[in-house]
């Protein structure tokens, strides 16, 4: 299960990895998030952030952005990239390399 993006979709498409990092991070709202397993593909035009693969984001305590049982329920939306739950999200930073094709459909 995973969480995709709101307001906008998560853009239909055919991608390549562009990076991976092991620990990104993102500020929404002064709020600071890590965002574990960050397996970037896109970037939306005037974003100042890339459309990526991770984990839940947490925040410093380890706090959930939303609770791993909401994945894939209304309700808890990303920015555009795809939110998905630990062991998933370290599957897919595993299998990808930077060049894998990303299929949005």
């Amino acid at each position: 299960m995973l969480t995709t993006g709101l307001p906008w979709k998560t853009p239909p498409g055919v991608y390549s990895v562009k990076y991976k990092q092991r620990n990104s991070s993102s500020l929404d709202a002064g709020h600071a998030w890590t965002l574990p397993y960050f397996v970037a593909f896109w970037r939306r035009p005037g974003a100042s952030g890339d459309i990526a693969f991770h984990q839940v984001p947490h925040d410093a305590k380890g706090n959930l952005a939303q609770p791993l049982a909401t994945l894939g329920f209304p309700g808890y939306a990303s920015d555009g990239c795809a939110r998905m739950a630990p062991p998933d999200a370290l599957a897919i930073w595993e299998f990808t390399k930077v060049g894998t094709k990303v299929v949005v459909r």
